[in-house]
């Protein structure tokens, strides 16, 4: 049986994972705008894709980050 004290670390890794993906779709929608900006006349739709595929990404681990329990919360 895991302790309060692991659980608690797990909850903190998760946290941390969550918010390193974040980060990570953030970049790659600010990558995908720049892109789409330079490309508009030869690659739009592919590049339109891809934003839209980022943004998708984000709002999942966004949703994802609504639903981990946050360590202040009591867990005995």
């Amino acid at each position: 049986m895991e302790t309060s004290k692991g659980l608690h670390s797990d909850i903190l890794e998760i946290e941390r994972i969550i918010r390193v993906d974040h980060a990570g779709e953030r970049g790659a929608i600010s990558i995908y705008r720049a892109q789409l900006a330079i490309a508009r006349l030869f690659y739009q739709d592919i590049v339109a894709e891809l934003l839209s595929s980022g943004k998708l990404s984000l709002s999942s681990s966004l949703s994802l980050a609504s639903i981990v329990p946050s360590p202040s919360v009591s867990i005995a």
